[in-house]
């Protein structure tokens, strides 16, 4: 009995206590997770020992501590903030953490900066594929793309290594509880407070100097003023047309400048160093008429012709087509240079878009209006190209081009062989015989007398009847030549060739042997026309009329009869 009354009593007492245990810490839960205050009970040369008024203590790696070198303040009964990870794990230890409580709070700074648009200091501290590691205030890890390193190109990188500088939060995963911040960003922050200032004192037509040159790009020049960037469009650097700003822009160089635009809204500056000078282009059109004659300077080659300076700050273009008479692919790059000093006549003058033109051929006498007198008198030509239908080439003194047809050739006709006889570089004699569109028209066979000329001289006309003989029979007609001059070939067409079309066969004629009559139905003795056509058809037909106007006079009488009285006729005169 004392045995159990004994254990009773210790029984009661052990639930008096956990119940005063209980009522100490009621209202001394923590939470999970979060940050919460502990008191240094005892630091060792491992670990340092910590009351954060649980049932138990704490239990911190003092290496934590030695990281940041916050050991050397740490003392005993001191109280610091820890991150609560756990107040009561599988094995019922508290599990904290000084580093974790670092982070935290550097985190919620970082989240704070960024809603806020607030700056951070950090330091560079290595480079990283796609950028460069920044450690800011607290030690948390961010990244720093490299394009947001600098507004500019920084040439020395290294110089920023382990100094601090202001970062500003550019974005935030929480999930990942990653931080990419940007030097960029604050410097053009930085830079936008300066530029407004600077704004503030300039206006348009403002004139600035001693703007010194910054740098050049392809559409013009930057130069700075107090710190604030001025754009010179490359149009805006000189009234004459200028290629590269390089050409008159180097970095360091102080000009004047006009301002001609500002932008509040961007920030963006524009100026003018043309505009301080006065324009070449005013009064132009009085200093300046078509057919005047000019000294220019060639400042410049190109593919379609050559820019020339006929004044200071004034160019005039010379086209490729109005360097030469003669040749239509004449290149500028193979006719002038650089500085050559060449005589001009002013085309045109067009002050709305401000060109000039100029040609070189015009201070040239036109061999075209020369040549005009000399169609129909013989010339040297020289062989330049040969095709399956004509010659290609130019005269010989002055280089026009022109072209020798197959057919001026020969009188005999169109015979691509006789085309073998010709050789490029070759210098013949031609007759000059038309110009059209400023090309002229050769022929080889106009220095001789055309035979066609026999048909003059003999007084024939259309209508006449004469005398051929066969010489090529064909399948749509035969050859015959002209009197006694076998030059002048003509053919008559198969249709041409009888009455009847049973007896058009041209077959049924002997080259060289037969002679036929054949009427003149048409007639062009025009050297550049020559046509003649000849019809056997017709001149049977006139023979047949003429037959029954003579015999068949008397009512009743026939075709067969007429014929036979005309052949009776005939046999008695024979006898």
């Amino acid at each position: 009995m004392a045995v159990e009354e004994n254990l009773k009593e210790k029984s009661d007492s052990k639930k008096e206590f956990e119940k005063l245990l209980a009522n100490e810490f009621k209202d001394k839960t923590l939470k999970e997770n979060s940050i919460v205050s502990a008191k240094v009970l005892e630091i060792t040369s491992k670990h340092v020992l910590l009351d954060l008024g649980l049932k138990s203590e704490a239990v911190v790696d003092i290496a934590e501590f030695k990281n940041d070198g916050s050991i050397k303040d740490l003392k005993v009964d001191q109280t610091i903030e820890l991150f609560l990870e756990s107040s009561d794990d599988s094995r019922g230890n508290i599990v904290v953490s000084y580093e974790k409580c670092k982070r935290l709070k550097v985190w919620k700074k970082l989240v704070e900066a960024y809603e806020n648009k607030k700056e951070v200091v950090g330091e560079i501290k290595s480079k990283i594929r796609g950028g460069f590691l920044v450690i800011v205030e607290g030690g948390y890890p961010c990244f720093l793309p490299q394009s947001h390193l600098s507004d500019r190109t920084v040439r020395n990188q290294d110089s920023l290594f382990n100094t601090p500088l202001k970062f500003l939060p550019v974005r935030l995963d929480k999930a990942r509880a990653n931080c990419s911040v940007s030097r960029r960003a604050v410097l053009e922050k930085n830079k936008s407070a300066e530029i407004k200032e600077v704004l503030k004192d300039l206006k348009e037509g403002m004139i600035i100097k001693g703007a010194e040159c910054r740098g050049t790009t392809e559409y013009g020049a930057f130069f700075s003023y107090k710190s604030l960037p001025l754009l010179v469009h490359i149009g805006e650097l000189s009234h004459h047309r200028v290629k590269s700003a390089k050409s008159l822009c180097k970095i360091g160089d102080k000009m004047d400048l006009k301002i001609i635009k500002i932008d509040e809204a961007t920030g963006r500056v524009s100026g003018s160093i043309k505009a301080l000078t006065e324009s070449p282009w005013e009064n132009i059109d009085k200093r300046y008429k078509p057919g005047q004659d000019v000294t220019g300077i060639c400042s410049k080659l190109e593919k379609f012709g050559a820019f020339f300076d006929i004044e200071p700050n004034l160019s005039a273009l010379c086209h490729n087509s109005q360097i030469s008479w003669t040749d239509t692919n004449a290149k500028a790059s193979k006719i002038f240079s650089v500085s050559e000093k060449v005589k001009l006549k002013i085309l045109s003058v067009e002050k709305e878009t401000q060109r000039v033109s100029v040609s070189y051929r015009m201070t040239k006498e036109n061999p075209w209006d020369k040549i005009k007198d000399e169609i129909g008198q013989k010339t040297k030509f020289v062989v330049n190209n040969i095709s399956e239908r004509a010659i290609y080439g130019e005269t010989n003194d002055t280089k026009l081009p022109g072209v020798l047809p197959l057919k001026e050739l020969s009188y005999e006709g169109e015979d691509p062989v006789v085309l073998k006889k010709f050789k490029k570089g070759q210098i013949i004699d031609v007759k000059i015989v038309d110009l059209k569109d400023q090309k002229l028209k050769f022929s080889v066979r106009q220095l001789k007398e055309d035979p066609i000329i026999w048909f003059k001289n003999n007084k024939k006309k259309i209508g006449d009847v004469i005398t051929t003989t066969v010489q090529e029979i064909m399948k749509n007609g035969i050859k015959v030549s002209v009197g006694n001059d076998k030059r002048l070939l003509v053919t008559i067409k198969k249709s041409q060739l009888a009455k009847e079309s049973s007896d058009a066969r041209p077959e049924i004629f002997t080259p060289g042997k037969d002679r036929v009559d054949a009427k003149i139905i048409e007639l062009d003795l025009d050297p550049n026309v020559r046509k003649v056509g000849l019809s056997i058809k017709e001149a049977q037909m006139d023979e047949e009329k003429s037959l029954v106007k003579k015999f068949g006079e008397k009512s009743g009488a026939t075709l067969k009869g007429i014929f036979e009285k005309a052949l009776n006729v005939k046999g008695k005169k024979k006898k």
